[in-house]
Parts: structure tokens; sequence; C-alpha cells
């Protein structure tokens, strides 16, 4: 091998080095924690891996971590089933029932 491609080599590597060792571009500030008025609320979140669908079972080969958790807040539903079984609101204020009067059955039997 010559000499220049062994320095050519050699720089490439210390670019590589060099550029993987820069910290972020600005100053890192914190999210604020104060919400406006009106404001669309967001959720954040990071998982180890890129999913390949957000529903595990259409790819049960996937192994990504984290998959399970994001798979949860994605796909959840009004309410969930707490420890002792009872059904606790999750998305909705209230769940409906037809006792609290938010499930509503007509007189031809319809919903």
């Amino acid at each position: 091998m010559s000499r220049s491609r062994i320095l050519g080599a050699g720089m490439a590597i210390a670019t590589l080095v060099l550029t993987g060792c820069v910290g972020p571009g600005g100053p890192v500030t914190a999210p604020s924690t104060t919400e406006q008025p009106g404001s669309p609320k967001r959720i954040v979140a990071a998982i180890q891996g890129d999913p390949h669908t957000l529903y595990q079972k259409l790819n049960p080969s996937s192994r990504v971590p984290g998959i399970e958790n994001l798979e949860l807040m994605v796909n959840t539903g009004l309410g969930v089933a707490n420890d002792s079984a009872a059904l606790e609101p999750r998305l909705a204020e209230q769940l409906p029932t037809v006792q609290n009067g938010l499930w509503k059955i007509s007189p031809d039997g319809q919903m």
C-alpha cells in the first residue's frame, strides 16, 4: 500500500472519530412543563430500534426493545382493565355505561 493511501485512510478514520465526539449544535434546554390553554398536548416516546409495525402480532419475529410499550400507547382504548379486572377510563373522562346514561339503548334494541 502506498504511503498516500495510508495517510488518506488515517485522515478518514480521524475525521470519523472526531465528528462522532462532537456534542449538540446549540444549548440544550429542558422542555416547558407549563401548557398554554388550548395548546395541543404531546407525548414524546423513544424506543431502542426501528419498529417495523406498531402492532407486534403482525411481525412476531421482530424483537425491538420497547415496542410493546409503544404499542400500548398507540393502540390504547377508551378504558383499560386494572389489576382487579375493573375497567378504568384511559382516553375518556368516563366510560360509557347504561347506568351513567352515556350508553343509550333505543327501544328497537340498537345502541
